[in-house]
C-alpha cells in the first residue's frame, strides 16, 4: 500500500510543480534534483475502533514491558504519527508545569536484573575456612 501511495503522492506533487501550483520557497533546490526530499512522506492507516479500550491498553503495556511491541508500532496502529504525539505530549507537559500541575509517570521503568553484592575479602576468607574444615 505504501509503495502505491508514495508513487501517487510523487506524481501529484510533480504535476502541481509543473503547473506552478506549489508555493516554493526562494533558494529551494529544483524539484527533480531533490525529488526524494520533496516527496518524502510517512503514511499511517486510519485508526481502528476500540472494542475494549482498557483491555487493549493493558495488552499494549504488557507488549512494551515484554519488549514484543514498540510504542511506535502501537501509535501507528492507532493511526497516529509518533513524532506528532511526542510533540503534543511535550507541549502538554510544559503547559501543566506552568500551572503547577504534576502528571503521574506515564511508564513503569523496567528494573535491571538484581546483581549479587560483591563479597569482601574477609567474608571470602571466612567462607574458605568453613569449607576447608
Amino acid at each position: 500500500m505504501r509503495g502505491y501511495l508514495d508513487h501517487l503522492y510523487a506524481m501529484t506533487l510533480e504535476e502541481a510543480f509543473l503547473r506552478g501550483m506549489l508555493a516554493m520557497p526562494k533558494g529551494r533546490p529544483d524539484f527533480y534534483a531533490a525529488r526524494d526530499a520533496w516527496c518524502a512522506a510517512t503514511w499511517t492507516r486510519p485508526p481502528r475502533g476500540q472494542i475494549e479500550p482498557v483491555k487493549e491498553r493493558n495488552a499494549e503495556k504488557m507488549g512494551t514491558d515484554a519488549m514484543t511491541d514498540s510504542v511506535t508500532d502501537i501509535l501507528y496502529s492507532r493511526g497516529t504519527d509518533p513524532e506528532t504525539m511526542a510533540r503534543k505530549i511535550a507541549r502538554e507537559r510544559r503547559i501543566y508545569a506552568k500551572q503547577g500541575l504534576v502528571l503521574a509517570p506515564t511508564t513503569t521503568p523496567v528494573a535491571a536484573p538484581a546483581q549479587q553484592p560483591a563479597k569482601d575479602d574477609a567474608e571470602q576468607s571466612q567462607n574458605s575456612k568453613e569449607q576447608a574444615a
